[in-house]
């Protein structure tokens, strides 16, 4: 049984990228009225996250975004048909989906996340905090059923310090960037070494303007830390199950999709950054051993 993998929505004039997709199997678009789907045929009732998956979703976005706006859909969205694809996607939001692609054209919507590593943070925490310190140096030299207490009471410092240090680094992030923004929606952290995890809405001639604020961030914070800044680069935008929506004034807000699900994240673009933001390292990048939190700026899809 195969069925067709959903990468996201475009203007029904617009051309399918000429490239393969998931499965290795040829891009093309599904057009009903205004709209169009870009699919490709996949075999099965479900497409594997492997990282060759993931890349040629985000390679097939990329690659259709050059041509225009386009509403991503998020990962592991499949339809049985060509008539599934027209009648349940297309044709019931048609009207929803040509006013985001109007209300987006020009815009990229810009998920940036911002993770600490658990071991330097902690560590930053103890050498901050001389209460922290002292208790910490008393349990580690005395038996432990003698510090039962001691050791309750070390791990609410340590997880009060590890909150405000986050609330603080959170509000830095999102201060310095919202300005540069049409709209932002926060998201929830998605584990806890997560700090920000939110939505930019960001008109593309000012993007570069928006990829540098992060970066001059970086810079702020390794000068406030006394710590050389991590190194930047370029990454591929990544698809994401759990990217917040962006809301605008003129468009509805898109609803998340989920595997199986045919609702569009919102809207995105070729253009991508990231940046480090002060001291730590990323996956993808290499710095140095702060506790300020890796930022990361991609488009959403």
């Amino acid at each position: 049984m195969s069925g067709l993998y959903v990468y996201g929505v475009m203007r029904g004039d617009a051309p399918a990228p000429s490239r393969t997709g998931v499965g290795d199997t040829p891009v093309k678009t599904v057009e009903r009225g205004s709209v169009a789907a870009l699919v490709s045929e996949v075999p099965g009732e479900s497409v594997p996250g492997r990282a060759k998956n993931l890349t040629a979703h985000t390679e097939v976005l990329r690659a259709a975004m050059d041509g225009g706006t386009v509403l991503p859909m998020r990962f592991g969205v499949l339809m049985p048909d060509e008539e599934t694809v027209k009648r349940d996607l297309l044709a019931t939001r048609e009207a929803w989906l040509t006013g985001m692609l109007d209300a987006l054209d020009g815009r990229v919507e810009m998920t940036v996340s911002a993770m600490y590593r658990e071991e330097v943070l902690l560590n930053e925490v103890v050498a901050h905090d001389a209460t922290i310190r002292t208790l910490r140096e008393r349990v580690r030299t005395r038996p432990a059923a003698a510090t039962n207490f001691e050791r309750i009471r070390l791990g609410e410092l340590v997880a009060n310090a590890v909150e405000a240090r986050r609330t603080a680094d959170a509000s830095a992030i999102l201060d310095a960037l919202r300005p540069l923004a049409d709209a932002y929606v926060p998201g929830d952290p998605l584990h806890e070494q997560m700090v920000v995890n939110a939505a930019f809405l960001v008109r593309r001639d000012r993007l570069t303007e928006f990829e540098s604020r992060i970066l001059d961030v970086v810079q702020e914070d390794a000068e406030e830390s006394g710590q050389p800044p991590a190194e930047a680069e370029e990454t591929e935008p990544a698809p994401s199950g759990s990217d917040p929506a962006t809301t605008t004034d003129d468009a509805a807000e898109p609803s998340g999709g989920t595997s199986g699900s045919a609702a569009p994240t919102g809207s995105s673009s070729s253009a991508t950054g990231s940046a480090p933001a002060s001291g730590t390292t990323a996956e993808s990048t290499a710095g140095t051993e702060s506790a300020t939190p890796t930022a990361e700026a991609t488009p959403s899809g």
